[in-house]
Parts: C-alpha cells; structure tokens; sequence
C-alpha cells in the first residue's frame, strides 16, 4: 500500500481514478488503496470499504491554519522531520497542496455518491467551525507546488512511469 503525500505521478490528481476507487471500495471491490494521498486519505477508504455512511474530518486541515498546535500536521511536523531528514514541511505547498486537493476531491466525489462529508476546523460541541478552500486559494497552492524536472525525466513519466502505474493500480 502507497499511501504518503503524492509527489512525481502520484502528485497528479486524478478525479477519475479517485471516482473509480472510491466506486470500487464502496463495492467492497477494491483491493488496492493509496497511491493518491497520505495515511488519512486510506483511513477514508477504509470508512467507506466499512460502509461509512458520512464522514467527519476533525482536525486534519493539512496546515491550512494554526489551531495553536491542535491540528494533526502540526502537532507532527517535528517527527515528520526526524523520521524524514532532508524531506520538505508539511506546511511546503509542494506537500500539502496535492493533500489538499485530494481531500477536497474525497468530499466532491463522496457527496456525490451520497456519503456526507464534514471537514471540520477542529472539534468544538456545536461542530460548526468548518474548512472550506476556494478555487482560487487551491489555484495559487498548485502554481506555488509547480515542480519542475528535467526533459529525460518528464519523458519517463509520461511514456513508461504512467501508462505502467495506471495499470498495476486498476488492480
């Protein structure tokens, strides 16, 4: 199971793919998860292979705010740091935006297929403190995320990588 923050292919947010998973699991179908995401990507797909009937995200706003070190990523940014020398913050739109639009595409696809999901900010008792980003915020994080390769490198991806990955991850 592939399941840390997208980088190089898995960088490329794919809403089909992530339709076709999530129709899969829901199925109870699916026997591959991840390769899209980070460990809280592939626990929403085990709430839906559990049969979710909505989902709440409490906390898990991938850096998006403070929270005065209640939210997830920053209360393990220093792990994250100390397990992974040399490997970008959580906080680096190269990390966190592809995070970022996958959850978004989680909640668009899951509403979709009927499943409420709630992004909360963090817990509170009226649970009305809700994340919401805009097309134009997720717009600037991806032209900030832009990483840029090497010819040989991009060719790779496109002609062997790609077409190879898309065929052992329909499995």
């Amino acid at each position: 199971m592939v399941s840390y923050p997208p980088h190089g292919l898995r960088g490329d947010i794919s809403e089909s793919f992530t339709n076709y998973k999530i129709q899969q699991t829901v199925r109870n179908k699916a026997r591959f998860w991840g390769g899209h995401g980070s460990c809280l990507h592939t626990c929403i797909y085990m709430a839906l292979l559990m049969g979710a009937s909505e989902i709440h995200l409490i906390g898990c706003g991938h850096n998006l705010y403070d929270g005065g070190g209640k939210e997830h990523f920053s209360q393990v940014e220093s792990d994250h740091h100390s397990m992974r020398p040399g490997y970008r913050s959580f906080s680096d739109p190269v990390e966190n935006a592809p995070l970022i639009e996958q959850t978004r595409l989680f909640k668009k696809l899951c509403e979709q297929s009927g499943i409420p999901f709630i992004w909360h900010r963090c817990y509170t008792p009226e649970m009305n403190e809700l994340i919401e980003v805009t097309d134009e915020w997720m717009a600037m994080q991806k032209e900030a995320a832009m990483r840029k390769f090497p010819l040989i490198k991009v060719f790779y991806r496109k002609i062997l990588k790609g077409p190879i990955h898309s065929i052992i991850s329909r499995f």
